[in-house]
């Protein structure tokens, strides 16, 4: 639980002055969402490979 709450904490505190479009943009660089057809739900094995989120917690524990 800790783990999630963390998770959380990190991601409000990362985006909580990032627009829409920015947050959008952001996550649209992943290499999940650009190896994933459009509708298509984005396979949680590229979280192993994330750069930008969740960087230094165990994912394992987070989802």
């Amino acid at each position: 639980m800790a783990s999630k709450l963390t998770a959380l904490a990190f991601e409000k505190d990362m985006f909580q002055k990032f627009s829409v479009r920015q947050i959008r943009d952001f996550f649209h660089q992943e290499k999940g969402y650009q190896h994933t057809k459009d509708g298509a739900t984005i396979s949680f094995q590229y979280a192993q490979e994330s750069k930008n989120i969740i960087i230094g917690l165990d994912i394992a524990n987070v989802v």
